[in-house]
């Protein structure tokens, strides 16, 4: 891999091209975590605003006198995740699907006469991959 292009070293984040989704997501989600854990943490789960216990009563959102720049960009970046997500994935419903498919396309893999051991395993691991960017443990 060509260390000068985009996401091929921890200093330059991926660049979605439109057909490497799975690839750009697990280096994305490498980048953002190398720069900052919490930052990760917060696009994936989401941000949830400090809490104010007000007496025995349960918590309450404190009011916010100012929108932060950060509280901004951690919406927005939850946003586009969420966004990309289910554009390039799917709903759950879709997901499950998609590892249906992924799965009969593993048990029907074949090693072809005239293919090489690199291809072959180049179609394992998009396999392999692809899965693994729909939330499942390979």
């Amino acid at each position: 891999m060509d260390s000068g292009r985009e996401g091929g070293s921890m200093k330059k984040p991926p660049l979605l091209d439109g057909i490497n989704y799975p690839f750009c997501k697990a280096r994305m989600k490498a980048f953002i975590k190398s720069v900052d854990e919490k930052s990760l943490r917060s696009i994936v789960i989401g941000w949830t605003p400090p809490m104010e216990k007000v007496g025995d009563k349960k918590e309450i959102k404190l009011k916010k006198k100012k929108t932060s720049g950060l509280q901004m960009k951690n919406d927005l970046e939850w946003d586009s995740w969420n966004i990309l997500e289910t554009a390039y994935e799917g709903t759950t419903p879709v997901k499950i699907s998609k590892l249906q498919i992924l799965t009969t396309r593993f048990e029907e893999l074949n090693m072809g006469e005239d293919e090489t051991l690199n291809d072959f395993n180049t179609r394992l691991c998009d396999i392999s991959n692809e899965a693994f960017s729909l939330g499942e443990n390979t």
